[in-house]
């Protein structure tokens, strides 16, 4: 079902993705084109890779599947030495801890290994693994949790 109205975009995403990008080449390709941002990174990014740097923030677990996250830690280096990334690929846990470890953790996968999960289906049931993952973090780690739908307020 479309949802009308400009305001309902997001909503109409994972139908485009199903309907419109195919074979899933071109869906990859796309999604890279349009996950580039045009105005840089912007600086909340940059502060969530100050927070890790300054170890207030271990993990991070990300709906998003754009570069903006890996790109902040990298502008971060020297001092911010490495981030583990989880769930990149198809079943891509070996780098999980629930230890004090920096870690980017992809919920629903990347675009450039095609994992990403967009349509409907997709992302009402998270990988099995990961969630093994995600339930020993939550039972050994506080949790906080923010985000927005991906489009400015006005």
């Amino acid at each position: 079902m479309v949802h009308k109205g400009e305001d309902r975009l997001a909503e109409n995403f994972p139908l485009v993705i199903e309907h419109l990008l195919r074979p899933d080449e071109f869906r990859r390709d796309v999604l890279l084109d349009l996950m580039e941002p045009i105005h840089g990174i912007s600086s909340g990014y940059h502060h969530l890779a100050d927070f890790m740097l300054r170890g207030l923030v271990w993990t991070i677990l990300t709906t998003n599947f754009d570069p903006c996250l890996p790109r902040a830690f990298h502008a971060k280096q020297p001092h911010l030495k490495r981030v583990a990334e989880v769930n990149c690929g198809r079943g891509d846990f070996a780098e999980f801890s629930v230890y004090a470890r920096r870690q980017l953790v992809w919920v629903h996968g990347r675009a450039e290994k095609y994992t990403d999960r967009n349509i409907l289906e997709e992302v009402q049931h998270l990988d099995p693994g990961l969630v093994a993952c995600l339930r020993s973090l939550v039972d050994h780690s506080p949790v906080f949790v923010m985000g927005y739908r991906g489009r400015s307020l006005r």
